[in-house]
């Protein structure tokens, strides 16, 4: 056991047990992280790709929800196109505690591999796709599965290369999909304009070959596997502390959504001449918005630490739901909303894998992290649905609102008991 190495207790037993440090594993001593050098930055540099290509088309449902809905699924209701916008995000969290054990048992990049295959599988099977149940299986159930072979590996893997730069480099990594976002929405849109839907996706096939073998090559693992796999996670799931970092997830994954889903058809319900481009534009500045955020969080999280960044993070996501974007009413307001909205409402989602390191060590942490998401699906798939039936309900945007910004108000609150339990004093990092 190297020196400074800090060691793993619990007081107490069942309910009561809390984890006082990081780890029990040797391998999170300071000597076997580079933290730097060429060859993890690499790491992160595929990451990130891998991430843009597969999590980002998570997030450029907003491109294709108006155009399935004046096209090719004309007269599906706007609820169940919203379901089928969900599915993709709320499998890709279910699964992830089965892909994330899997790759703590198996190697990273084997599992990185498998996803990446299924997701050229996804981008064909949606060229071909002509009916809901086409595009369900497809769009839907298949970009799943394959995001649950990417997300939580990708997110866990820097930090078998850094410590001191943990939260960074994930926020650079899990930057991806937003930019990811950004870049395909612009390139999609434009290509629907001009091409049918099926030449538009064999033409990202084609580019996602390219981006997703070259990322594939970069990505390198320091880890040994795991020599089994623990699928009953009792000294987690008997933690209270754990159970107040996924509380605040899944409540958060209810609210984060409704921006990325329904600014386009705020801004022109709000500004009916509004051309169609700039009322997309708001989806666009948003993911570039968020791509700043998250490298910006996850420098933050480094000094002041991950509990604190991410705290802060969804509380400040959930104020400018109420608080901005409960008030905007022309295009500057719109794009305000989008910047500040993109800025702080994704970081969660890289700033939860630093955490789940902070209080449990790096052994395993591609399982924990799934384990952690598993408890964002429930916010995945029936978030959106959620606001749209409110909003069908309703005819009003403020109460969409109120109930995402609240939600992620309410979320960042269940966090403090985890704060304060693993650290008292206020001034102290966590």
């Amino acid at each position: 056991m190297f020196a400074g190495e800090e060691k793993l207790t619990q007081e107490g037993q069942g309910a009561e047990a809390v984890i006082q440090a990081v780890t029990t594993d040797a391998i999170d001593d300071e000597e076997f992280f580079p933290d730097g050098g060429l060859r993890a930055w690499l790491v992160v540099i595929g990451c990130f790709s891998v991430n843009s290509v597969v999590i980002g088309f998570c997030f450029v449902w907003g491109v294709f929800q108006p155009y399935y809905a004046e096209g090719i699924l004309a007269g599906t209701p706007p609820s169940t196109l919203s379901l089928l916008g969900s599915v993709p995000g709320a499998l890709m969290t279910m699964l992830s505690v089965v892909t994330g054990k899997l790759a703590d048992r198996y190697q990273y990049k084997p599992m990185i591999g498998i996803g990446c295959i299924l997701w050229l599988f996804t981008m064909l099977g949606i060229a071909f796709s002509t009916r809901l149940w086409h595009f369900m299986l497809t769009q839907g159930v298949l970009q799943g599965i394959a995001g649950s072979f990417i997300f939580p590996i990708s997110a866990a893997l820097p930090s078998q290369w850094f410590r001191k730069k943990r939260a960074f480099s994930t926020g650079i990594v899990l930057a991806g999909s937003p930019f990811g976002a950004a870049a395909t929405s612009a390139i999609v849109r434009v290509m629907l304009s001009h091409f049918s839907l099926r030449k538009t996706m064999l033409i990202k096939t084609g580019i996602d070959v390219a981006v997703l073998g070259t990322a594939y090559l970069l990505i390198k693992e320091r880890r040994k596997p795991s020599t089994r796999i623990i699928w009953y996670d009792k000294k987690y799931l008997a933690d209270p502390t754990f159970w107040s970092i996924t509380l605040c997830v899944c409540l958060s994954n209810f609210g984060y959504p409704a921006p990325f889903f329904y600014l386009p058809t705020f801004a022109k319900q709000k500004i009916p001449n509004l051309p169609e481009l700039l009322s997309a534009l708001s989806i666009t500045i948003l993911n570039i918005s968020s791509v700043i955020g998250r490298c910006c969080a996850g420098f933050f999280a480094d000094r002041f630490g991950p509990t604190n960044a991410i705290f802060f993070t969804i509380l400040m996501s959930g104020l400018a739901q109420l608080l901005v974007w409960n008030f905007v009413s022309d295009y500057p307001g719109i794009m305000a909303m989008s910047v500040l909205y993109g800025f702080f409402g994704l970081c969660f989602w890289s700033l939860a894998t630093p955490v789940a390191a902070w209080f449990y060590g790096t052994e395993n942490l591609a399982g924990l992290t799934g384990l952690i998401f598993l408890f964002a699906a429930p916010g995945e798939l029936l978030g959106p649905p959620i606001t749209a039936a409110i909003y069908d309900a309703t005819k009003s945007w403020h109460c969409v609102i109120a109930f995402s910004g609240t939600v992620q108000v309410v979320g960042a609150i269940t966090l403090l008991y985890a704060r304060f339990k693993r650290e008292p004093s206020l001034s102290k990092v966590c």
